[in-house]
């Protein structure tokens, strides 16, 4: 971690929502998104998702009102075929159940993780004189958190598309 990149105390769970966003894949909390492109067919692929609502779908300039939504999939089911220039403008990230659930505690992990100042923070090993006691790193609390977090990307993996 580098020096600009540190958590500050002005706001540092916006800093580490960032951080968790980009390492999961996936926003955290709701962002504004806009996708366009030359779009022919009826149903519309998402490129950021889980998304939680469609703001505005415009295909020439006309707007789009009938549609079906996965959000989980991030498709967008049209009732009919379209062709133009597709202008969509959504919102994306995860649930207001899914950031407390998983999120709010792993940030508060993390505050705390950076916070502490003890001397055994991320030692393996203590010695005193001629006794030297070896720490299981594996259960410290940098390796719980860094387990938490590749627990969410494989579970947000789901949301990752082959095309």
């Amino acid at each position: 971690m580098t020096n600009e990149d540190e958590i500050t105390e002005n706001n540092p769970t916006d800093l580490i929502e960032k951080k968790i966003s980009a390492y999961i894949g996936v926003p955290v909390k709701p962002t504004n998104c806009n996708q366009f492109e030359k779009f022919d067919g009826e149903t519309v692929l998402v490129e950021t998702f889980p998304f939680t609502e469609v703001t505005r779908l415009t295909i020439d300039d006309k707007e789009i009102t009938d549609y079906v939504i996965d959000k989980k999939a991030g498709l967008i089911y049209l009732n009919q075929n379209y062709a133009g220039f597709l202008k969509l403008d959504y919102v994306a990230g995860l649930t207001d159940d899914e950031y407390s659930l998983y999120i709010e505690p792993l940030v508060n992990d993390i505050i705390e993780y950076e916070n502490d100042s003890g001397w055994t923070k991320n030692a393996s090993s203590i010695k005193e004189g001629d006794v030297q006691i070896n720490l299981d790193t594996s259960i410290g609390k940098g390796a719980l958190i860094q387990k938490n977090l590749d627990d969410l990307k494989n579970r947000f993996n789901t949301y990752m598309r082959m095309i």
